[in-house]
């Protein structure tokens, strides 16, 4: 396969980003559900776009997109199975971050996926090299699970991640907060 230039990238990034603005004007999807379902797709793989999590978890707060974030999230979690389980891991991790950033009404709203959840806990799926998806699944899982608790580890663990993330944007920034 050949490199692509600076030009040919430009241009394949220009027409998605058209792609992405006709799918919401000519659809009922909003752009924080088409980045819900864009960060829960299978590919590309492993998962990693922070800042997608983070546009995603600040939409939210709109009641709206709350519900068709939540709407997909079911979707994902309702069809975990071991073909699909990309999906519902990369949901699982869209899930955790919202416990930890978005709305706290994500755990009720999402309490009825909690059995799946557990399903998550004893997963194993071996890829070619020889990893095991299913530990990391598994620890994303029970923190998740805990998460949903509403207890003291939710409070600590929030608290915990919007100092890391004051710190954070505070780095280099010459004006006091």
């Amino acid at each position: 396969m050949a490199a692509l230039s600076s030009g040919e990238v430009k241009k394949r990034s220009f027409l998605k980003s058209k792609i992405r603005a006709a799918r919401i004007l000519l659809t009922d999807v909003t752009h924080a559900q088409l980045l819900a379902k864009e960060a829960t797709r299978s590919k590309p793989w492993p998962p990693q776009d922070t800042g997608r999590l983070h546009d995603i978890s600040e939409a939210a707060f709109d009641i709206d997109d709350f519900y068709r974030v939540v709407d997909v999230l079911h979707q994902r979690f309702e069809k975990f199975n071991e073909k699909q389980w990309k999906k519902g891991y990369k949901a699982l991790i869209l899930l955790e971050y919202l416990l930890t950033h978005g709305p706290l009404s994500f755990a009720d709203e999402l309490a009825s996926d909690k059995e799946v959840i557990q399903k998550m806990c004893n997963f194993h799926c071996f890829d070619e090299t020889g990893h095991n998806w299913g530990s990391p699944m598994k620890k994303t899982a029970e923190r998740v699970l805990q998460l949903m608790e509403k207890g003291p580890f939710l409070k600590e663990e929030r608290d915990r991640l919007r100092q890391t993330t004051r710190r954070i944007h505070g780095f280099g920034n010459s004006t006091p907060r």
